[in-house]
Protein backbone atom coordinates (compact mmCIF):
# COMPACT_ATOMS: atom_id res chain seq x y z
CA UNK A 1 0.00 0.00 0.00
CA UNK A 2 1.20 3.10 -0.78
CA UNK A 3 1.05 5.81 1.42
CA UNK A 4 0.91 9.70 0.46
CA UNK A 5 1.35 12.29 2.72
CA UNK A 6 -0.10 15.95 1.98
CA UNK A 7 3.46 18.83 2.59
CA UNK A 8 2.39 20.99 5.78
CA UNK A 9 1.23 24.41 4.49
CA UNK A 10 4.46 27.14 5.18
CA UNK A 11 4.54 30.04 3.08
CA UNK A 12 7.87 30.46 1.76
CA UNK A 13 9.07 33.88 4.15
CA UNK A 14 12.50 34.36 2.56
CA UNK A 15 10.28 35.11 -0.89
CA UNK A 16 7.20 37.10 0.45
CA UNK A 17 5.05 33.90 -0.21
CA UNK A 18 3.57 34.53 3.39
CA UNK A 19 3.00 38.41 3.31
CA UNK A 20 1.08 37.85 0.48
CA UNK A 21 -1.21 35.34 2.16
CA UNK A 22 -1.42 37.92 5.27
CA UNK A 23 -2.40 40.37 2.78
CA UNK A 24 -4.95 38.84 0.59
CA UNK A 25 -6.48 37.22 4.35
CA UNK A 26 -6.54 40.62 5.44
CA UNK A 27 -8.30 42.49 2.63
CA UNK A 28 -10.83 39.87 2.47
CA UNK A 29 -11.78 40.20 6.08
CA UNK A 30 -11.92 43.95 6.05
CA UNK A 31 -14.16 43.63 2.69
CA UNK A 32 -16.31 41.01 4.50
CA UNK A 33 -16.85 43.77 7.55
CA UNK A 34 -17.60 46.25 5.31
CA UNK A 35 -19.91 44.68 3.24
CA UNK A 36 -21.62 43.24 6.55
CA UNK A 37 -22.12 46.61 8.25
CA UNK A 38 -23.10 48.21 4.99
CA UNK A 39 -25.90 45.71 4.75
CA UNK A 40 -26.67 46.07 8.22
CA UNK A 41 -26.86 50.11 8.30
CA UNK A 42 -28.87 50.10 4.72
CA UNK A 43 -31.68 47.71 6.41
CA UNK A 44 -32.10 49.89 9.48
CA UNK A 45 -32.05 53.15 7.43
CA UNK A 46 -34.81 51.18 4.80
CA UNK A 47 -36.45 50.19 7.93
CA UNK A 48 -37.01 53.64 9.72
CA UNK A 49 -38.12 55.43 6.41
CA UNK A 50 -40.60 52.37 5.71
CA UNK A 51 -41.91 52.97 9.34
CA UNK A 52 -41.61 56.76 9.30
CA UNK A 53 -44.13 56.36 5.66
CA UNK A 54 -46.11 53.91 7.07
CA UNK A 55 -46.87 56.26 9.77
CA UNK A 56 -47.66 59.19 7.63
CA UNK A 57 -49.88 57.41 6.00
CA UNK A 58 -51.71 56.03 8.90
CA UNK A 59 -51.61 59.83 9.61
CA UNK A 60 -53.30 60.83 6.45
CA UNK A 61 -55.71 58.24 6.39
CA UNK A 62 -56.89 58.97 10.04
CA UNK A 63 -57.97 62.47 9.24
CA UNK A 64 -60.40 61.16 6.05
CA UNK A 65 -64.06 60.78 7.33
CA UNK A 66 -65.14 58.63 4.44
CA UNK A 67 -63.81 55.14 3.39
CA UNK A 68 -63.14 54.40 -0.14
CA UNK A 69 -66.17 52.52 -1.88
CA UNK A 70 -66.29 48.99 -0.91
CA UNK A 71 -63.85 49.26 1.81
CA UNK A 72 -65.44 47.76 4.87
CA UNK A 73 -64.24 49.68 8.79
CA UNK A 74 -63.13 47.42 11.40
CA UNK A 75 -63.73 50.28 14.00
CA UNK A 76 -66.53 52.31 13.89
CA UNK A 77 -66.12 55.19 11.02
Amino acid sequence: MVETRRAAYRPSIGRGGGAHVFIRTLSRYIGRQFVTWFLLLLGILLSIILLLDVVELLRRAGTKRTSPSGWSCAWPC
